[in-house]
C-alpha cells in the first residue's frame, strides 16, 4: 500500500471578528477537480470589551445594588452568555 498523504494548509488574512467564513477544499491534477470536502463554519471571536457605567444604584444597611451597561456590538463577536460579579469587603476608613 502506497501512502503518498501529506498534511496541507492555506493561511487567510482580513478577517472580521463576528462575521462566519465557510471553507471546504477541491484537489486538482491535469485531469481536474476532485469533488469538494466537507465544509466547516467558523467564526473568529475574541474576548469582549468591558461593561461601562458601573454604578451602585441602592445601598441599604445589609444590601448594595449596583448596575452597568454594555455595548452589543462590542461583544467580541459571540453573544454574552453570563456575567461575573466580584466584590470584597475593601478597606476600612
Amino acid at each position: 500500500m502506497n501512502s503518498a498523504s501529506s498534511l496541507q494548509f492555506y493561511l487567510t488574512t482580513g478577517i472580521v471578528v463576528g462575521n462566519k467564513y465557510r471553507f471546504m477544499v477541491l484537489a486538482q491534477n491535469s485531469i481536474g477537480y476532485s469533488a469538494p470536502s466537507n465544509f466547516i463554519e467558523m467564526m473568529p471571536a475574541t474576548t469582549p470589551s468591558s461593561v461601562t457605567n458601573l454604578v451602585a444604584t441602592s445601598v441599604t444597611s445589609s444590601s448594595i445594588s449596583i448596575s452597568w451597561s454594555f455595548d452589543n456590538t462590542q461583544n467580541g463577536g459571540t453573544p454574552i452568555t453570563d456575567y461575573q460579579v466580584y466584590w470584597d469587603r475593601g478597606q476600612n476608613g
